[in-house]
């Protein structure tokens, strides 16, 4: 008998947010309220607005791919398939996705083993890359319109910034007192636990799927894990179960996206200049 999965998913939506911080730095260019100073390093760090319009819409999208790609695939994953028994095959699986009134459907029938296990380990090196890519947006964001927190000489190609420098270089800049608490310390301060957790074995991951082979992924016993994590997540425990893994990081990333753009509005906005 075939194992059939139905859902209708909504879709998140940070119009909202994006619309609001997109306000506050037009406020600022039509009031010529501008610096020079991260743009002066390089010119990568402009403040043009369809530019920002398009990283936010680009962070939007790229996220609501990993969440399409989450509730399909992870969501109600059959570990038995992947691991020990093979009675739940053939598989079947829908999901239609909703935003507002447009809708998606998405689907998958496998009857195989091996193409579900191929299925899987694909779909998690994507979601791995793209939820790495939205949290990378989200610091190059911060950089272009928030006083940059790693500076670099003048001309010279921007290095590129993973999450973890960022708040690292950020709190030592706070205890040197060049820099004030503001919401954008006080935002990234409140997801230090979800950083100090996941963002290791996601960078490590990120890494391996861009520059190795391997799935990263194996059976243990009747469940399906990340064969590799990196600590605090232990190898064979829960943590380390690719769904419960994938959904903590969708929760904790979706809850950040709308914090983070946020809170660089309410620092843009209490500002007399942008970057502020």
């Amino acid at each position: 008998m075939v194992k059939a999965s139905s859902k209708n998913i909504t879709l998140s939506d940070f119009r909202t947010e994006s619309y609001n911080l997109l306000t506050e730095v037009g406020n600022k260019i039509s009031s010529n309220a501008l610096n020079p100073y991260n743009f002066e390093m390089h010119d990568n760090y402009k403040i043009d607005l369809p530019e920002i319009q398009k990283r936010l819409d680009g962070i939007a999208q790229k996220f609501r791919k990993c969440e399409m790609n989450y509730y399909l695939h992870f969501d109600d994953i059959h570990h038995n398939v992947l691991t020990v028994d093979q009675s739940d095959l053939p598989i079947s699986r829908q999901r239609i996705f909703s935003d507002g009134p447009a809708l998606t459907k998405q689907f998958f029938d496998v009857n195989d083993k091996s193409l579900y296990e191929e299925l899987i380990n694909g779909q998690f090196q994507e979601f791995i890359l793209f939820i790495a890519s939205v949290i990378e947006n989200l610091v190059y964001l911060a950089e272009t319109l928030i006083r940059k927190v790693v500076v670099h000489l003048k001309n010279k190609q921007p290095p590129s910034i993973i999450m973890q420098n960022y708040v690292a270089t950020l709190e030592i800049l706070l205890k040197l007192q060049y820099r004030s608490i503001d919401p954008i310390s006080t935002c990234l301060s409140s997801y230090k636990t979800f950083f100090d957790k996941y963002l290791p074995t996601i960078n490590a991951y990120r890494n391996a799927y861009i520059h190795g082979y391997r799935a990263k992924l194996m059976a243990f016993g009747s469940e399906y894990m990340l064969d590799s994590p990196m600590a605090p997540i232990q190898i064979n425990t829960l943590d380390a179960r690719v769904d419960i893994f994938s959904l903590a990081v969708i929760n904790n990333v979706r809850s950040l996206i709308t914090d983070f753009f946020n809170a660089i509005t309410q620092t843009i906005n209490t500002a007399t200049h942008v970057p502020a």
